[in-house]
């Protein structure tokens, strides 16, 4: 998988959790902490994106 297929993956999971209503505590945490580590990987390949520019 190149870097570009992988962020486009990230950024499409991202939206998708985002739509997820969860219905129990433990899902509402789930979805945050998926959120913030979706956000997180996002941020990292748009960097090693760049670098290869």
């Amino acid at each position: 998988m190149n870097i570009e297929k992988a962020l486009l993956i990230t950024k499409d999971r991202i939206e998708n959790m985002k739509l997820f209503i969860p219905s129990n505590p433990s899902e509402v945490r789930i979805k945050e902490e998926t959120v913030d580590w979706l956000d997180f990987i996002e941020k990292i390949l748009e960097e090693e994106i760049k670098e290869y520019e």
